[in-house]
């Protein structure tokens, strides 16, 4: 299994190669919501309610390593997501949604479109705006989805732009991403999709190393798959997502969890478990489910109830491991509220920013 995953797309400090997996860091995160925020026993709604409240001044996720505080564009976007998957927090949604689409927010992470140009981030981008009501081809001054289309090469493979090759994914991610924000707009290029079909491994699944795949081969990947089968599903190609499916499921252990002893954890579970709950896999998506509720912070958490961090035992409430446990919490909201993100929508969402209901003690 490559360790290049879908997880590890979130926090890179300083446009570095250190990923999220190797560092612990502290936060910088908002002041506790004034007042008592209202109960809620819903999964999805209270881990949403949690990450919302790590937003500093409602609008961004920060979080510091070893003196660097990091204003991270990937994971607010993705809080959006979970926010919007789960119905609440609507005015933090909207607030970190404006953030993103200041100009030098936005350049900052999708690049200038021209010389350097990231397809993920164009894509995750415009998933936020068309899931907030927002035109894609006009955020923040900034035509996503017209770049992402000027990056479709002969092949059908969208191709990043950058003179630093470290910053080039070129990967199934890349390529699922850029067809649900461009299926969101009513229009994917049909090269694209057969592209990413052409990736997929000969089990079935679909590797997370840069394609073409290099001498070490076709090496599925638990993620990838996942985000493949939601990219192939929104567009109507069912032939590859049984096959998908099938290598999934034959990887998802007794306990839910898709890694074993001594790491069984949270962190690869929540796309795979959206995966099953999408395609109908009960069984599968049941024992999702159920890991990630064993991790989510029980009553003994104080304000941080509710959250699903990748460790299941805190030493004490707020002893996070960040960015990934937000990482972990958000996708495990969309494995809670399964919302594909072809779907993900403000439409019905709350103002309130709910916490896990627990008994009151005298």
């Amino acid at each position: 299994m490559r360790t290049k995953r879908f997880a590890q797309r979130f926090a890179v400090v300083a446009a570095t190669t250190t990923t999220a997996l190797l560092i612990t860091t502290s936060v910088v995160a908002a002041p506790a919501t004034a007042g008592t925020p209202p109960n809620t026993n819903n999964p999805a709604k209270a881990a949403a309610g949690w990450l919302d409240r790590q937003l500093t001044d409602g609008q961004r996720i920060e979080w510091t390593f070893d003196g660097f505080t990091d204003e991270d564009r990937e994971l607010t976007a993705f809080t959006v997501l979970a926010l919007d998957s789960a119905g609440v927090g609507r005015a933090d949604a909207a607030r970190a949604t404006a953030w993103l689409a200041q100009p030098d927010v936005l350049r900052g992470y999708v690049g200038n479109g021209t010389t350097e140009s990231f397809v993920f981030a164009h894509a995750l981008i415009a998933l936020v705006a068309q899931a907030q009501g927002r035109n894609p081809n006009r955020f923040g001054g900034v035509n996503l989805l017209g770049e992402i289309r000027a990056q479709l090469a002969g092949s059908g493979q969208f191709l990043d732009r950058s003179a630093n090759s470290d910053l080039l994914r070129d990967d199934v991610d890349s390529q699922s991403m850029a067809i649900l924000a461009l299926h969101r707009h009513g229009s994917v290029p049909k090269s694209a999709v057969d592209f990413l079909v052409s990736t997929q491994c000969a089990d079935g699944g679909f590797d997370s190393g840069p394609v073409p795949h290099p001498s070490s081969g076709c090496v599925s990947d638990w993620e990838s798959t996942a985000l493949a089968t939601q990219a192939l599903l929104a567009v109507g190609r069912r032939g590859p997502v049984g096959r998908a499916m099938d290598w999934l499921q034959s990887q998802q252990r007794a306990d839910g969890s898709f890694d074993g002893p001594p790491f069984t954890d949270s962190m690869f579970t929540g796309l795979p478990t959206l995966a099953f709950r999408l395609t109908h896999r009960v069984a599968s998506a049941q024992l999702g489910i159920s890991l990630l509720r064993s991790f989510q912070v029980g009553c003994a958490g104080g304000l941080d109830r509710g959250a699903v961090p990748n460790g299941r035992q805190l030493s004490r409430p707020g002893d996070f491991n960040y960015p990934v446990d937000l990482r972990s919490d958000a996708l495990a909201t969309l494995a809670f509220a399964g919302v594909s993100l072809a779907d993900v929508s403000r439409d019905g969402a709350g103002r309130a920013v709910p916490i896990l209901n627990c008994p009151t003690t005298g």
